[in-house]
């Protein structure tokens, strides 16, 4: 499987990233994105900029999230 690394520094740009992996079809339908906490300690950046992101994202509607049981791309059917 290809290695899902999304980029950024900023909500702005890691939300341009995972976007970019899933409109690419990088990102699998249905793969649950890593949670707040894990990809801001892989990207360094405070966890508030990673759910910023996932915000813009979900405000897009490219994401769905569904609180601690985590966040999907949209094209996903169901939050398991």
């Amino acid at each position: 499987m290809t290695q899902l690394n999304p980029k950024g520094t900023t909500a702005v740009n890691i939300a341009s990233s995972i976007e970019q992996l899933i409109r690419n079809k990088s990102w699998p339908a249905g793969h649950r994105l890593p949670t707040v906490r894990a990809l801001a300690d892989e990207l360094g950046v405070n966890p508030n900029t990673v759910s910023a992101a996932y915000k813009q994202l979900r405000d897009a509607g490219v994401i769905a999230t569904d609180g601690r049981r985590g966040s999907l791309d949209r094209k996903s059917t169901r939050l398991n």
